[in-house]
Formats: structure tokens, C-alpha cells, sequence
């Protein structure tokens, strides 16, 4: 999907890691603070708006409209010790 932080579209990407993962490399000179999946309920609510603007529009909707339903984006807050 355009406008998607897709791991295939930059080549300098390795590979994708996985939450805990990126926990289990920064714990040792960090607390981890909150980590999980980003759910942003003002997103969600103007989710119906976004796509029906985006149909009038001509154009399909695209990156951040969908990330918070199919859980597309994780986070890791972290306070460096």
C-alpha cells in the first residue's frame, strides 16, 4: 500500500524487528516505559471521514488511515538510565 513504511521499499532495511526484540537491545542503558501497539482512538473515529474523502477525491486511501485498525504500527518508549 502506498504511504505504508513497507519494509521492502528501502533497501538499506535489513530486516524488521520485532518489539521485543528491540526491548531485549536497549534495556541494558534504558527503562523501558511503555511499549505495544499504537491504537489512536481520533484516527480511528475519522477513519469512515478519510476514506469517503478519499473516494470523492478520486484517490485511494493510503499509510496512517489504516495503521491503527490492522495494528500496522508498535511502539517502544524507552528513558535512557
Amino acid at each position: 500500500m502506498k504511504g505504508t513504511l513497507n519494509f521492502y521499499d528501502d533497501d538499506t532495511h535489513v530486516r524488521i524487528y520485532s518489539v521485543s526484540e528491540l526491548k531485549s537491545l536497549v534495556e541494558n542503558e534504558c527503562v523501558i516505559v511503555k511499549s505495544g501497539m499504537r491504537r489512536n482512538v481520533a484516527f480511528l473515529i475519522a477513519m469512515p471521514i478519510k476514506i469517503i474523502l478519499s473516494a470523492l477525491q478520486g484517490k485511494k486511501p493510503e499509510g496512517p488511515v489504516f495503521w491503527d485498525l490492522m495494528g500496522f504500527a508498535e511502539y517502544v518508549f524507552a528513558r535512557k538510565k
